[in-house]
Protein backbone atom coordinates (compact mmCIF):
# COMPACT_ATOMS: atom_id res chain seq x y z
CA UNK A 1 0.00 0.00 0.00
CA UNK A 2 1.44 3.49 -0.95
CA UNK A 3 0.40 6.73 0.66
CA UNK A 4 0.41 10.14 -0.09
CA UNK A 5 1.35 12.80 2.86
CA UNK A 6 -1.55 13.33 5.21
CA UNK A 7 -1.95 16.65 6.52
CA UNK A 8 -0.17 18.01 9.68
CA UNK A 9 -0.57 16.75 12.81
CA UNK A 10 -1.87 13.06 11.26
CA UNK A 11 0.00 10.08 12.95
CA UNK A 12 0.02 6.43 12.12
CA UNK A 13 0.55 3.68 14.64
CA UNK A 14 1.67 0.41 12.65
CA UNK A 15 2.03 -2.82 14.89
CA UNK A 16 2.87 -6.26 13.38
CA UNK A 17 0.83 -9.48 14.73
CA UNK A 18 2.22 -12.25 12.82
CA UNK A 19 5.00 -11.76 10.15
CA UNK A 20 7.46 -9.30 8.71
CA UNK A 21 6.21 -6.00 6.41
CA UNK A 22 8.93 -3.65 5.22
CA UNK A 23 7.70 0.36 5.84
CA UNK A 24 8.96 3.34 3.84
CA UNK A 25 9.46 6.68 5.28
CA UNK A 26 10.26 9.52 3.32
CA UNK A 27 12.57 6.84 1.03
CA UNK A 28 14.12 5.20 3.86
CA UNK A 29 13.16 1.28 4.64
CA UNK A 30 12.11 -0.44 8.01
CA UNK A 31 11.60 -4.18 8.19
CA UNK A 32 9.09 -4.85 11.81
CA UNK A 33 9.09 -8.30 12.67
CA UNK A 34 6.34 -10.03 14.62
CA UNK A 35 5.82 -7.85 17.89
CA UNK A 36 7.10 -4.83 16.52
CA UNK A 37 5.82 -1.28 15.79
CA UNK A 38 6.29 2.39 14.97
CA UNK A 39 4.65 5.48 15.26
CA UNK A 40 5.49 8.26 12.78
CA UNK A 41 4.05 11.67 11.68
CA UNK A 42 2.01 11.09 8.39
CA UNK A 43 2.63 14.59 6.64
CA UNK A 44 5.21 12.45 4.59
CA UNK A 45 4.92 10.28 1.50
CA UNK A 46 4.88 6.11 3.06
CA UNK A 47 4.50 2.49 2.06
CA UNK A 48 3.34 -0.35 3.62
CA UNK A 49 5.38 -3.32 1.86
CA UNK A 50 5.68 -7.56 2.07
CA UNK A 51 7.77 -8.86 0.31
CA UNK A 52 8.35 -11.98 2.16
CA UNK A 53 6.88 -15.45 1.00
CA UNK A 54 4.79 -15.83 4.54
CA UNK A 55 1.41 -13.69 5.59
CA UNK A 56 1.55 -10.44 7.29
CA UNK A 57 -0.96 -9.28 9.63
CA UNK A 58 -0.68 -5.85 11.14
CA UNK A 59 -3.15 -3.80 13.00
CA UNK A 60 -2.82 -0.01 11.38
CA UNK A 61 -4.26 2.80 13.44
CA UNK A 62 -4.42 6.35 12.23
CA UNK A 63 -4.97 9.25 14.87
CA UNK A 64 -6.75 12.50 13.21
CA UNK A 65 -5.82 15.78 15.57
CA UNK A 66 -9.30 17.67 15.67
Amino acid sequence: HYSDRHNDGVEEYIFVVKGKLDVTLNNRTITLKEQQAIRFEANIPHAYINLYDEICCVYNTIFYKE
